[in-house]
């Protein structure tokens, strides 16, 4: 961070900074910071890649608590919308990523899992075609 006050337009100190922040499961701060890369440069896919996982983060406790109610369909299909959301809620940054680099095969991966999991047959069955002429 004191390198930010140093060099305040180098996205590179912000991204890093955003990536500490996740890894210490501390998502608003996380975001805040890859949103000061795409301030600072909208055509950072790396930006809109990491806000997307950092929000995909927040499916870890759900996808547990699911794992804990197989036997209770009620919960468990509710945890599964709250699960659905999250991807609804990521989806976006991931297009902007595929978007601005249509080479990154995670990203296309992701956004196959996220297609499927929200059952967007077209956009999945298209995606899946990227998928193959990257692998």
């Amino acid at each position: 961070e004191e390198a930010v006050q140093l060099d305040p337009e180098n996205t590179s100190l912000y991204l890093n900074i955003g990536v500490m922040y996740k890894n210490e499961d501390n998502i608003e701060e996380a975001i805040k910071n890859f949103e000061k890369v795409i301030e600072l440069d909208p055509t950072n896919s790396n930006a809109y890649n990491n806000i997307g996982a950092t929000i995909l983060d927040k499916t870890k406790p759900i996808q547990e608590e699911m794992n804990k109610s197989l036997s209770d369909f009620d919960k468990y299909d509710k945890l599964l919308n709250q699960q659905k959301g999250v991807y609804k809620e990521a989806l976006p940054y991931y297009e902007k990523a595929f978007e601005l680099d249509n080479s990154n095969v995670s990203v296309v991966q992701i956004l196959v899992g996220i297609y499927e999991n929200l059952e967007m047959t077209d956009k999945l069955k298209d995606m899946k075609a990227v998928y193959e002429t990257l692998k």
